[in-house]
């Protein structure tokens, strides 16, 4: 039964993880031409979903996924596909990028008017901070492939929104966040 369920642990996460990729592909193809209206957003819950679309993905790698949310129910403006992309990347890059049997952390917290989030993984360091949103450009080791275009994105997504957003890796700690305006 244990072997079963690790199989069937890998092809949810295999599920999940195209399924992922399909709605990245999709939002890169359409957001040049699809106009995606904010809307108000609970970015508690929003924020837990993905987590728990992401966890079956963290195990399959033998990672976790943890969080410290400061405040329930902080709500912000925006739209909901934006939103699920720059989260899910992160996310998706927290998994693909860490150390083995390593925690991914993900923090959210308001500060005055301020809304805080924050990724935080155990792996490499980033060779060139400046550079890792832009298009194509990738620090892949090995097998673990990447495009170049998903922090791209987001990066279009945190433009788009005003959203302030940051990189900094030291000490093989590697720590992305977003600032959004309450």
């Amino acid at each position: 039964k244990e072997e079963v369920s690790s199989y069937i642990t890998q092809i949810n996460s295999a599920i999940n993880m195209l399924s992922n990729s399909y709605e990245d592909l999709s939002y890169i193809i359409t957001n040049d031409t699809i106009e995606y209206k904010p809307i108000e957003i609970n970015l508690t819950d929003f924020l837990n979903e993905r987590i728990d679309f992401f966890d079956i993905i963290a195990q399959a790698n033998d990672k976790t996924i943890s969080t410290d949310i400061a405040i329930d129910n902080i709500h912000l403006y925006m739209n909901d596909t934006e939103l699920e992309r720059l989260i899910d990347n992160n996310l998706s890059n927290a998994i693909k990028h860490s150390n083995d049997k390593s925690e991914i952390k993900v923090i959210l917290e308001k500060i005055n008017s301020e809304i805080i989030l924050q990724f935080i993984s155990e792996g490499r360091n980033i060779h060139d901070v400046s550079k890792i949103f832009d298009k194509n450009y990738t620090e892949s080791y090995g097998a673990k492939r990447s495009l170049g275009l998903g922090l791209n994105m987001v990066t279009t997504i945190c433009k788009k929104n005003d959203i302030y957003y940051n990189v900094d890796s030291k000490n093989n700690i590697n720590t992305f966040t977003y600032i959004f305006k309450g």
